[in-house]
């Protein structure tokens, strides 16, 4: 799996660029379960700001073929169907493996079994159900 995370005010405070608490953590255990992680942030637009983030990234380089950073477009808003709104890690991270799991369920669902040429999406929509 993917996860997409902004840099400003969701990992590092945006005036002093120090972690947010639970930051680190959450990026640690995304990659410790495989998944690979993205980060946007219009820093990356100009090379001060895209080194800074790789210098405060250095203590994560265990997996530094997993984490990669991607240019944001500068925006007033940002619109997105697979977004989860972040406020703190807290909250964040359960709801953020919550949908990993569905995916993961759903992607396994997808893969033919052995007894059948066809998937099910019954754990995805199940799911999405118990969520309602």
């Amino acid at each position: 799996m993917t996860v997409a995370i902004d840099w400003d005010d969701t990992l590092v405070n945006v005036k002093t660029q120090e972690w947010l608490p639970g930051a680190v953590e959450a990026l640690q255990k995304f990659l410790a379960q495989g998944d690979s992680v993205v980060i946007f942030t219009c820093r990356a637009n100009w090379p001060e700001g895209l080194a800074s983030i790789e210098q405060k990234l250095v203590p994560l380089r265990k997996w530094r073929g997993k984490i990669s950073i991607e240019k944001k477009p500068r925006a007033d808003v940002y619109i997105d169907n697979q977004a989860l709104r972040f406020q703190e890690w807290e909250t964040a991270l359960p709801q953020a493996e919550r949908i990993l799991s569905a995916h993961r369920a759903f992607e396994a669902a997808k893969r033919p079994s052995r007894n059948s040429n066809t998937a099910s999406t019954a754990p995805y929509v199940t799911y999405f159900r118990t969520l309602s």
